[in-house]
């Protein structure tokens, strides 16, 4: 695995800190990125999630997609099928009002 220089930590931990001073975010703290920074450098893991979580998380989302595009196919099937009882519907009781 590539190492990334100690510039670039040295900005993200800047950037991150910057951003939690602000507000952003109401349950992390500086000692938690600055023991985040300790951590991840002493490790040498630079992968910034999980990639078995990723990975499933990816599939599932994929799945769920295939799923709501066969829920649209059925519910413009279903519309479809509304549109044209209204038509048989509708010239029925024209046939009706005729007579």
């Amino acid at each position: 695995m590539r190492k990334i220089p100690k510039s670039v930590l040295d900005k993200l931990k800047k950037s991150t800190k910057n951003q939690i001073s602000s507000g952003n975010y109401k349950y992390i703290h500086a000692s938690d990125i600055e023991s985040y920074m300790e951590e991840l450098t002493k490790s040498g893991k630079y992968d910034f999630y999980d990639k078995k979580e990723f990975d499933s998380t990816l599939s599932n989302l994929k799945s769920h997609k295939k799923q709501l595009e066969q829920l649209s196919e059925k519910i413009v099937d279903a519309g479809q099928k509304m549109e044209n009882r209204d038509k048989e519907l509708s010239e029925m009781y024209q046939m009706f009002e005729d007579a």
